[in-house]
């Protein structure tokens, strides 16, 4: 993951509006566990095209795994009313219910499961 953090780091100094190395760094910190650098990273692809449904989807994902469930129905749901895509709805929607099932149960502890991320079409 090391490698592809220093690519994609290599490839928004040549390009800092990149999105996708925005999005696919994100998705690198994530599996390293660095979750605070993956949301930064969603968050800037957010910023750079807010109209995608990746960045949001992602950035819930994040949320779901640091226990912020609100947090995440929120980016879900902005994710869901962007989606037009039936794999893309479902995965968001099943990540949604299990956020939705965590804030009921009154839940805390940091999520173990890897949620299904995405990357920018």
């Amino acid at each position: 993951m090391e490698r592809a953090i220093s690519d994609y780091t290599k490839a928004m100094e040549l390009n800092p509006d990149d999105v996708i190395s925005y999005n696919n760094r994100g998705l690198a910190h994530e599996k390293n566990g660095e979750y605070e650098l993956a949301l930064e990273d969603y968050t800037k692809a957010i910023e750079l095209e807010p109209n995608e449904v990746s960045g949001y989807y992602n950035r819930g994902n994040i949320y779901l795994k640091l226990a912020e469930y609100e947090k995440a129905l929120a980016e879900y749901d902005r994710a869901l009313e962007m989606s037009d895509d039936e794999w893309l709805t479902s995965c968001i929607r099943m990540n949604r219910e299990t956020a939705e099932k965590l804030l009921l149960k009154g839940e805390r502890k940091v999520w173990g499961r890897t949620p299904v991320n995405i990357r920018f079409r």
